[in-house]
């Protein structure tokens, strides 16, 4: 190639008007390089590695924004036909002159030659930046699978077709460029992802619930950052943040929140074309409306998603009739669930009692505390109700209680409550009387809920993942034992309160959050299933060894298939699932060592929970001990 060629070149860019300032940049740049070149001469190796640096200078400037992919503007077009010419020159495929960062030579979904595309506005650019795909092989792929979303990677594994890929093909300008799948016609290839693909994002897979949580911090970090004008650019990151743990997520969940309908614009109905506008956006401007749209979404699909963010009030105002119209009833009445609250603070509240009260305490199963006369009083009542599995009960005497114990004491204002009851206890009436219970740190959940909810959560802080598989734990063990219904939500719900206490404020938050998403209906329905889920990953975990240190057994929704040690049979209860899997101890063939470690876990979530008593008279007297399915000897 001669340098008459460049000069040509640098001719042609003079000629576009107005040139885009890197662009105008780069032409001074050739212009600088080249301008006491003889026509005449040959390009040099230093020439052509000048060029190369220009096309990565340019890359860098265009991508994901008028790259060559996106804009078949004449522009792009000069410097694709001067790669075309360069390529054999330098022994580089053009499209590796054109992008420098590009790692593959073949299309991942049907490992045909990019070079089969001529048309650059007919690749679109992969998840990372680093790849290429051809739009037909994409389409074919999409044909195979029926238009369920999905893609090839390089691991050759089926995966999720991110949001900076629909962005790629949605954003391209080439529109005009008709698609033909059989005997259909579509404007375009976006047209055709919309009428064939989109419709069936719904079709398999669930809500990925754990992510929502994260969606609706998104939505508050927003109105902060704007409110402080802070940079966009760290909204941006935040941004990045939420659709990395969005791609952790299984592909089908991914592709249902994807397919969820929004009323946002014309042709524009589904959360994905929300989350595009997320990735494009250049300004917080670029994003007043979407967010609201947003903020709206997840405050209808549950209200608990209610941002602390005062900009959406007036939004949530308007739908708090709405979704009150639609919302199911409460399974339990409130005077219940306040009244297993009641009893929750009292095991879990440490009181500073005047030395003027007497001391009483009180147990329940194998939790005690000590309390104030009046609570003590309480429980009187209230505990046998428990340990003959009266819910109904419990309710008519809450009533009761409020009436006779808890008003009575409020109103009371002669000296002796003044001596003797100290700050503490008087809030603690406070919160009775007006039900508050959450400033005590004391909800009310059944098991399967949380359960279910704990498994979802996901965290990367190693201490609390121990934490939450420790409480996992306890729930199965509790749900092994021979007690009432009623007597194992209280454990469990007194556990949850301790664990709770143990938490930042933020995991806290965002835990309960995930709680009220969790379906009851579900949990139940998944309980056992659920707990064979967590054994069967204890126990993989057991089988790595001591010295693994990032175990892949917790929360977090993982696509990677796990060792399954024990098969889930047709079992009733949690007790007779332990049995079973101790029965299916003696057909693994594993290490001795691996093969005790797994006895004990079995033996450790299957054991007695003695109670409070139990313990007592065990102090006093030899008494023989119990296996895990609670036989002696």
């Amino acid at each position: 190639m001669l340098v008459q060629r460049i000069l040509d070149f640098i001719e042609t860019l003079e000629k576009e008007s107005p040139l885009s300032p890197c662009d105008q940049k780069l032409r001074e740049r050739l212009l600088e390089h080249f301008s006491k070149s003889n026509p005449t001469d040959t390009l040099n190796q230093d020439d052509f590695l000048f060029l190369l640096d220009c096309y990565k200078t340019r890359w860098a400037a265009i991508v994901d924004d008028d790259d060559y992919m996106l804009n078949p503007s004449a522009i792009n077009l000069h410097w694709i036909d001067l790669a075309r010419e360069l390529g054999p020159l330098t022994k580089i495929n053009y499209l590796k002159i054109l992008i420098p960062t590009l790692t593959n030579e073949k299309d991942l979904n049907d490992f045909s030659s990019l070079n089969e595309t001529v048309n650059l506005f007919n690749f679109y650019l992969g998840y990372g930046g680093n790849t290429l795909y051809r739009k037909l092989s994409f389409c074919k792929h999409l044909e195979k699978w029926q238009f369920e979303l999905s893609t090839y990677r390089a691991d050759k594994k089926l995966s999720i077709v991110t949001i900076d890929e629909l962005a790629r093909l949605k954003l391209c300008k080439q529109t005009e460029r008709e698609v033909s799948v059989d005997t259909e016609i579509f404007k375009n290839f976006w047209d055709l992802m919309r009428k064939k693909v989109f419709v069936n994002l719904k079709a398999r897979g669930r809500m990925p619930i754990a992510l929502l949580p994260h969606l609706m911090e998104l939505v508050e970090r927003y109105y902060y950052l704007q409110t402080n004008k802070v940079e966009f650019s760290e909204f941006k990151k935040e941004t990045e943040k939420f659709f990395h743990r969005l791609y952790e997520y299984q592909l089908v969940d991914v592709n249902f929140l994807y397919g969820s309908k929004i009323k946002y614009k014309e042709n524009e109905e589904y959360l994905l074309d929300l989350f595009i506008a997320l990735h494009t956006a250049k300004n917080y401007s670029d994003l007043d409306y979407e967010i609201q749209i947003l903020g709206k979404w997840l405050f209808k699909y549950n209200p608990d998603l209610k941002a602390t963010s005062k900009e959406l009030e007036p939004i949530y105002h308007e739908l708090s009739e709405e979704i009150e119209k639609r919302e199911e009833p409460f399974i339990n009445t409130h005077a219940f669930i306040n009244c297993c609250k009641l009893v929750v603070s009292l095991f879990t509240t440490r009181f500073e009692l005047s030395i003027l009260v007497t001391r009483q305490t009180s147990s329940l199963w194998d939790k005690e505390n000590t309390v104030f006369p009046e609570a003590y009083t309480i429980l009187t009542v209230l505990l046998p109700l428990i340990a003959a599995n009266k819910p109904k009960a419990l309710e008519t005497a809450y009533e009761g209680i409020i009436q006779d114990i808890i008003l009575p004491v409020k109103m009371d204002t002669g000296w002796f409550p003044c001596f003797t009851g100290h700050k503490q206890t008087i809030k603690w009436f406070d919160i009775v009387q007006n039900c508050k219970y959450h400033e005590l740190g004391v909800y009310w959940f059944e098991p399967e809920r949380l359960f279910n909810a704990l498994l979802l959560f996901n965290t990367s802080n190693e201490s609390l993942k121990a934490r939450i598989n420790q409480f996992l734990d306890d729930i199965i063990q509790t749900y092994a034992q021979d007690e009432n219904e009623l007597m194992k939500q209280f454990r469990v719900n007194v556990l949850f309160t301790e664990f709770l206490n143990g938490l930042s404020e933020h995991h806290c938050t965002h835990l309960l959050r995930l709680i009220q998403l969790c379906d009851l209906d579900i949990a139940k329905f998944r309980f056992l299933s659920n707990c064979s889920k967590h054994i069967n990953k204890q126990a993989s975990r057991l089988c790595q060894g001591i010295e693994s240190s990032s175990p892949c057994f917790f929360s977090m929704p993982q696509k990677g298939d796990k060792v399954k040690l024990f098969n889930f049979s047709d079992v009733k209860d949690v007790q007779s699932m332990i049995v079973d899997y101790k029965n299916q101890l003696y057909e693994l063939t594993i290490d001795p060592k691996k093969l005790e470690k797994l006895s004990n876990y079995l033996f450790k979530i299957g054991q007695p929970i003695l109670s409070v008593t139990q313990k007592e008279n065990a102090k006093s007297c030899d008494r023989p001990v119990l296996d895990y399915i609670g036989q002696y000897t």
